[in-house]
């Protein structure tokens, strides 16, 4: 089953993508979707910049996922998918949200 969140958008200004938004943006879509307590983690410094792809990691419960990122725009809204992760972690699992610093 593939599941999609709505985006949400915030901001505290810059040129960067707000990593620490968006991990608690993408582990809040993980809770929702998959009712898992998931911790990710994504890169610092990604500047926003329109279809660039980057990854984050999710783990839980002794697992770890890759989480794949692409940005819509410049102005910090993404698409974000869970790929399979090294044991029983769910695919399909997507999300959109806006993580403007």
């Amino acid at each position: 089953m593939l599941l999609v969140l709505p985006g949400c958008s915030f901001s505290t200004g810059g040129d960067t993508l707000g990593s620490d938004k968006l991990e608690r943006e993408i582990a809040k879509g993980i809770k929702e979707q998959l009712n898992v307590d998931a911790t990710v983690t994504c890169p610092d410094d990604v500047k926003l910049t329109a279809g660039d792809v980057f990854e984050c990691e999710a783990s839980a419960n002794g697992s770890t996922a890759t989480v794949t990122v692409t940005q819509k725009d410049d102005k910090g809204n993404v698409d974000w998918r869970l790929n399979a992760g090294t044991s029983t972690t769910p695919t399909g699992t997507t999300g959109t949200t806006g993580t403007t610093p």
